[in-house]
């Protein structure tokens, strides 16, 4: 394998951090410095508290959700407004979210799938669920992928001081 300059920079970099050269190799390294991400979903939560307005809350409440979960965009936009199920497991309450995941799902199948929510993910989709009136999702129907990215993208770069990174 040839490295370029920046290439071998980062192997490096990671050499000297024996968790991420791992992470690394599994092909699962965390792209986000941990302070970025904290200042991110704290300004993200924050956002959501006070937009008013339901197109962008329900923007916002996706991207939240994602920081908190890990769905990809389209198994966030595919979000059913019932996705959040309380359960008992061995005697504990157990709040899940349900979605369908597409990864390695080949063509258009998807499978159906829960994962636990935490609270802030549950509030998150009470919050979203009053914009959404008789609708069968969580999100609106003018919203895409494309949608998401330019809204964090946006967010990012309008409080990129606060966020302590580089534009």
């Amino acid at each position: 394998v040839t490295c370029t300059p920046v290439d071998s920079d980062l192997l490096d970099y990671l050499n000297d951090l024996p968790d991420q050269r791992a992470e690394l190799e599994a092909n699962k390294l965390t792209l986000l410095p941990y302070e970025f991400m904290h200042s991110l979903c704290n300004l993200l939560f924050e956002l959501f508290k006070n937009e008013e307005d339901p197109f962008n809350k329900r923007v916002i409440g996706l991207l939240c959700i994602a920081t908190q979960s890990g769905l990809r965009p389209n198994e966030l936009l595919n979000l059913e407004t019932d996705c959040i199920k309380h359960e008992t497991v061995d005697g504990m309450p157990v709040t899940k979210l349900r979605y369908r995941a597409t990864k390695q799902r080949r063509g258009k199948g998807a499978m159906l799938v829960r994962t636990v929510a935490n609270q802030k993910v549950v509030e998150t989709v009470s919050e979203m669920l009053k914009a959404c009136n008789s609708e069968d999702r969580v999100f609106s129907g003018g919203m895409n992928e494309r949608t998401l990215n330019t809204a964090l993208r946006s967010i990012i770069r309008n409080n990129a001081e606060g966020l302590h990174c580089v534009t």
